[in-house]
């Protein structure tokens, strides 16, 4: 996956080496721990809902492009709160794969269909997660990963490319990035390659 920008605030993804319909999903993770976590903070745009962004690539087009794109800073107050519906949010849609939530849940990253339903057992189990996470997390710096998803037999989107994660992202008044990532993944339908972008990203005030 290729990451190109055009402006300031735009940023535009290309699949490499595959031509047709996806979806990718942005979603912000820490960047100081082992594993990645999911973040706080929330992304806000055109395409995002939920604290993520969403953009679906048409056959005709060879770019996805998320304008307007920022980072929301959550208080430190509403950090669990906040990221328990994160939690929930990614593992209904199975947008945790490569991010660490629970052992007994991140082992259930397989290819979701339908959104998944919560037992009482995995809803306590995020609970304890978010409550636990939300002490140690760092609100300062931030990292985006980048999940594309390619049709499944039905027309849906389940068929789930490796997660490429950004570098960190530093500056909690405006965030540029000037390298995203230099990472590349083997997957069946290509390679997923984030070479260098660049993009403004204005936080709320309330921030850190």
């Amino acid at each position: 996956m290729a990451v190109i920008t055009f402006g300031t605030k735009t940023m535009i993804l290309q699949i490499c080496n595959y031509q047709g319909q996806a979806r990718v999903v942005v979603q912000l993770v820490t960047a100081l721990t082992p594993l990645p976590q999911l973040h706080a903070h929330s992304l806000v745009g055109k395409q995002c809902d939920k604290g993520i962004c969403i953009a679906d690539l048409q056959s005709k087009d060879s770019t996805i492009s998320f304008p307007n794109l920022g980072i929301l800073h959550v208080t430190k107050k509403n950090v669990a709160k906040t990221l328990e519906e994160r939690m929930v949010e990614a593992f209904r849609m199975g947008y945790n794969c490569g991010v660490s939530i629970h052992p007994d849940i991140d082992i259930l990253q397989g290819e979701v269909r339908v959104p998944r339903e919560l037992n009482d057992h995995q809803r306590t189990v995020i609970s304890s997660a978010a409550a636990n996470q939300a002490k140690e997390m760092d609100l300062s710096v931030v990292r985006l990963i980048f999940t594309a998803f390619l049709p499944d037999s039905d027309g849906g989107f389940s068929r789930r490319l490796e997660p490429v994660v950004s570098e960190p992202i530093y500056d909690s008044i405006v965030l540029l990035l000037s390298k995203i990532s230099s990472r590349r993944c083997q997957v069946p339908e290509g390679n997923l390659d984030i070479p260098g972008c660049s993009f403004w990203a204005i936080p709320e005030s309330d921030g850190i």
